[in-house]
């Protein structure tokens, strides 16, 4: 299911942590707290906002995205979560049919710690060079594990079954001080990953249905 894993100290990386390990991770995965005491009334951020078919990040890293047509937009949703001892104040929304979906998640380490530290991935051709990523990987999800996982059931509340075979890949850019942090990521179901094509064609294919653009 989607968790936190522990990296270079207090960094974290957004995983299928029961299913995938990245080989760059060198350490136990933490279990996401959820924070008592705020309901979604109660919080006083909105880090996303959402026109149309067009999904807009508000904090420090202001991006636009889009899709093609085919394609459900979700309300935002906000929430506070705890990974380790670090919290987050995190929002969410995402463009799903029943083949494929885009995550995005759009974050602030609510202690200003500098947690959000993803320089030990790649940098990323796309969307642009500010992002980093581990690349596509094809992963097998049980159903039984929607249900206990936040994103996960999020997005099968809103047209895309997370269960069964899907490759995916995550893009993370972060601010200099490591206290934002956007994050996109890709799912398409495929029949199997044993006979699936090849990883990066595939989302290569998703990637050219989704326009991301820097906004002043």
């Amino acid at each position: 299911m989607f968790a936190r894993v522990s990296m270079k100290g207090t960094s974290r990386l957004l995983i299928l942590s029961t299913l995938v390990f990245l080989a760059a991770c060198s350490e136990t995965p933490d279990s996401p707290v959820q924070s008592k005491g705020s309901s979604p009334s109660e919080l006083d951020f909105a880090f996303i906002s959402v026109s149309g078919d067009r999904i807009q990040t508000l904090h420090d890293l202001k991006y636009a995205v889009s899709m093609a047509e085919g394609f459900r937009v979700t309300e935002p949703k906000n929430r506070i979560d705890h990974f380790g001892d670090t919290p987050y104040k995190i929002s969410l929304a995402a463009f799903t049919n029943p083949a494929s979906a885009l995550m995005i998640h759009a974050e602030e380490v609510a202690d200003s710690s500098g947690a959000s530290d993803y320089s030990h991935l790649p940098v990323a051709t796309w969307p642009n060079e500010e992002f980093r990523s581990g690349g596509p990987l094809c992963i097998d999800v049980p159903a039984e594990e929607v249900d206990g996982e936040h994103d996960l059931l999020f997005l099968r509340q809103n047209g895309f079954e997370p269960s069964g075979s899907m490759v995916f890949a995550q893009y993370f850019a972060t601010t200099a001080d490591m206290n934002s942090e956007i994050v996109i990521s890709l799912l398409h179901r495929v029949a199997s990953c044993d006979d699936s094509p090849a990883h990066a064609d595939v989302i290569a294919e998703l990637q050219a249905q989704v326009l991301v653009s820097r906004v002043d």
